[in-house]
């Protein structure tokens, strides 16, 4: 199937159309900046009639002013939408110029996934060949897990551009809904700005200081939360993690989450060594002693044999049974 020409497809903040010729002078505006096209494979547009020429192309990018906001991965996600819910599609393919990463970013965050990689491309609107193309594609499973796999990562710069928003006077909700993620995420990364400054944004991972243990519970007990809820609200993976916090809290207090704990393996040299048994001489009496023991214990062993055999034979006599014969 494909899709409606006249369908206008609608998103929080979009309206998505087929261009029109009304809108070339629009085009030019953003068309001629030399940091948009590019990077694309198209060379910057020289006059209003160029971005006429071209109009009638489908061709995806933004103009520089909108970038940081959101904006492509909201249009993105919207027209996979309509490819696989309106028009039934299995597989929607995708590329990108190597080096062009912001394509690469959001074609990652609405969940395109890798396929190859071309050596030596054609760029015919640039007159020119280059190092590499990758191609990628989505299918409708692997977009249903969009949130939980592919915007899992972020790089340093969103996360500040995400709370700088927040600092510049933007609510957690309106910076969440620019990026396209989720404001449990935005609220964490505000938190861990105001308890430990920008480097703390760097970290990679989903690792968690002490102050920010203790902020949780304490924050979920002044609260009256559940821990399921309470990890949704600072975009905790896990509710495991707070209701272990939570456990050292009361049994530690606060210094137990404060407390720096070695991770991993202890050094082979922390190691406790296994004591050595050294093997004792035995003295000549000992050796006597155990050779006595062992002769008397044989002869035990005789003497119970013959002892078992004579109760037997008693047994048999009284049951009526011969004895069996002896062989000398």
């Amino acid at each position: 199937m494909s899709m409606d020409e006249n369908k206008n497809l609608l998103t929080n903040r979009l309206l998505l159309r087929r261009w029109n010729m009304s809108d070339a002078e629009d085009l030019y505006k953003y068309a001629s900046d030399p940091d948009v096209g590019p990077i694309a494979g198209w060379p910057p547009h020289h006059n209003i009639e160029e971005s006429r020429t071209v109009i009638r192309n489908v061709f995806n990018w933004l103009g520089k002013p909108f970038w940081g906001q959101g904006i492509m991965p909201e249009a993105v996600n919207e027209m996979l939408r309509h490819a696989f819910e309106d028009c039934g599609m299995k597989k929607v393919w995708i590329g990108y110029y190597e080096g062009n990463y912001k394509s690469k970013r959001v074609q990652e965050k609405c969940g395109f996934k890798y396929q190859w990689k071309s050596e030596n491309v054609d760029v015919p609107l640039l007159g020119e060949k280059r190092t590499g193309g990758f191609i990628m594609n989505c299918t409708p499973n692997v977009r249903q897990n969009i949130r939980g796999v592919f915007m899992s990562k972020y790089s340093f710069e969103e996360k500040y551009e995400a709370v700088q928003r927040v600092l510049d006077g933007m609510s957690i909700c309106d910076s969440a809904r620019i990026m396209g993620v989720d404001e449990s995420q935005v609220r964490k990364w505000f938190h861990l700005y105001e308890n430990h400054g920008w480097e703390a944004l760097k970290n990679g991972g989903a690792s968690y200081d002490g102050t920010f243990k203790v902020m949780v519970v304490e924050y979920m007990h002044s609260n009256h939360l559940s821990c399921k809820s309470t990890a949704a609200y600072f975009g905790i993976k896990s509710s495991s993690h707070v209701i272990k916090w939570e456990r050292i809290y009361y049994e530690e207090g606060p210094e137990g989450l404060l407390r720096k704990k070695p991770r991993g393996r202890p050094p082979k040299s922390m190691k406790k060594n296994k004591p050595v048994t050294q093997k004792k001489e035995l003295s000549e009496e000992t050796k006597e002693d155990l050779i006595a023991e062992v002769q008397r214990l044989r002869m035990e062993n005789e003497y119970l044999k013959k002892l078992r055999a004579l109760v037997q034979e008693r047994i048999d006599r009284e049951n009526g049974k011969e004895p069996p014969s002896s062989m000398n």
